[in-house]
């Protein structure tokens, strides 16, 4: 096809000419669009009804002071004009005056990014979890703490209700059905926040990142490889947020430091997670004496106290890193005016 207003050569089948912005016509469709009115004829791209024209460039005076308005306003970027319309983002074509459709490999990354969606709605729901978690782990700890008395006071010969044992142990038990309960809660909202994390980060300019989306969640599945690879997910993604990096696609994102908090904090998860479930998960009452049991009791009591620890170092990973990011992506607002570097 050749635009019968410029004349560019024009791949088949294109409805608008990527030179002067007119709409194109096949050859049968030629003998048609000639009888119909000049405007009808050439139709302009949307943003022409939007953007008032004054000679050759839009309004002065008009233009969008940073590139998040440039879907309502014209954007100066360089000695280029541009604005979105849905996912097409226009260059105004000074010689033709006419706004034009831009190639995609022609504009700057933070006009052609993938779209970038805030951590703040699964943190939310993290934060409130995480809260009613701490708050069961406190109560279960003073369900511990009375458990053990009863056990301790059976070691040492004295008298103990059965009533004020059957008490104890309801208690205890159902404190720490309790806190399994909002674990299991927890696991599909992290897995939320964590995979949202991950597809941001190339639209945050990292390139070539190690790992996507899927496996953001698949390796909390695997065997072994679960003791490692979630956490590397999430080094990933802190290293590619740094809001220091330039607002384009780089691989300068796997040079940036790493705070030594997140594998404090993974490892602190791990190991108090998997002694806490074993040592609870290993008293019976029915197998064992008083002491034994009284022993192990007063372990869960302090590794309670060590989940407190954990969960709010958990709490701090989501909120640092959900901040994190909405910082590096307010680098890629350009403001209007600005030359390319």
């Amino acid at each position: 096809m050749v635009c019968s207003h410029c004349g560019t050569d024009a791949p088949e089948g294109s409805g608008f000419c990527v030179n002067c912005g007119r709409g194109l016509f096949a050859a049968g469709q030629a003998t048609e669009a000639e009888r119909l009115p000049a405007a009808a004829a050439a139709p302009n791209p949307p943003l022409d009804a939007v953007l008032p024209i004054t000679g050759t460039s839009p309004v002065p005076g008009r233009e969008a002071a940073r590139w998040s308005e440039a879907a309502s306003k014209p954007f100066r970027y360089g000695d280029a004009w541009y604005q979105r319309s849905g996912e097409t983002t226009y260059r105004w074509n000074s010689a033709n005056s006419a706004w034009a459709p831009e190639m995609e490999g022609q504009l700057p990354f933070f006009m052609r990014r993938p779209g970038f969606t805030s951590l703040r709605t699964p943190a939310i729901w993290l934060y409130a979890l995480f809260g009613v978690f701490a708050l069961l782990t406190l109560v279960a700890a003073i369900s511990d703490v009375l458990y053990f008395a009863v056990y301790d006071d059976i070691a040492n010969g004295e008298f103990v209700k059965s009533s004020d044992m059957d008490s104890a142990e309801t208690f205890f038990n159902g404190m720490k059905g309790f806190q399994s309960l909002v674990v299991v809660g927890i696991v599909p909202f992290f897995l939320w926040w964590t995979r949202r994390a991950t597809c941001n980060v190339r639209a945050l300019g990292a390139a070539a990142p190690e790992f996507g989306p899927g496996w953001a969640i698949g390796w909390w599945f695997v065997p072994f490889a679960n003791w490692v690879q979630p956490v590397r997910v999430l080094n990933q993604a802190w290293r590619a947020s740094d809001p220091g990096l330039p607002a384009a696609e780089t691989d300068g994102w796997r040079r940036t430091r790493l705070t030594p908090l997140l594998p404090i904090w993974w490892v602190a998860y791990q190991v108090v997670s998997a002694v806490w479930t074993t040592v609870w998960g290993s008293i019976d009452p029915k197998a064992m004496d008083a002491r034994d049991i009284a022993n192990l009791t007063s372990a869960v009591a302090l590794l309670d106290v060590l989940m407190l620890g954990v969960t709010g170092l958990t709490i701090w990973v989501v909120f640092a890193l959900t901040r994190r990011q909405d910082q590096a992506n307010a680098r890629f607002d350009i403001r209007g005016g600005s030359s390319p570097s």
